[in-house]
């Protein structure tokens, strides 16, 4: 399959972030119908492990990225007229759940980048925490799972 250039682009930067649920790894040699595995089909047997119900992995959903976990990043191949929207799932629960995690690819690039500065920054939560909330809507279900997950260099008592 030929991927659009703007997702072939963005995998190919390989933008990492040191925190637990954001990207982490990316399709080796931006080979992403290998990426996969385990999500579109099972390389053991080649069976498609898709489906159209809800819970299940949508065919038109390729995975671009994963977290630390390889808790898979996605868009839907057919929601190119709206900048690719990224979605988020975590494993484990036998089900899919999309996440949205940003409105456009670029835009996930842009909070990619954000995340990497606040990670980077090494500060207290009285830092972050309000330079965290005027970038990320922590209303929206991904952000807050992010926002539960970050760590704080505390200074000790």
């Amino acid at each position: 399959m030929e991927f659009p250039k703007v997702i072939t682009d963005f995998v190919a930067k390989e933008i990492e972030c040191n925190h637990y649920f954001m990207p982490q790894f990316y399709p080796k040699a931006g080979d992403i119908v290998s990426f996969q595995d385990g999500y579109k089909y099972n390389s053991n047997t080649g069976e498609d492990i898709t489906g159209v119900d809800e819970g299940d992995f949508h065919p038109n959903w390729y995975v671009i990225c994963g977290g630390y976990a390889q808790d898979p990043f996605w868009i839907d191949i057919t929601e190119e007229g709206k900048g690719f929207p990224v979605y988020f799932g975590e494993h484990g629960a036998g089900r899919w759940e999309s996440l949205l995690a940003a409105n456009t690819l670029q835009e996930f690039e842009e909070c990619i980048q954000y995340m990497n500065y606040l990670v980077d920054l090494e500060e207290t939560r009285e830092v972050i925490e309000p330079l965290f909330n005027a970038r990320f809507d922590r209303s929206n279900p991904f952000w807050e799972l992010v926002w539960s997950e970050f760590s704080f260099d505390e200074e000790d008592d």
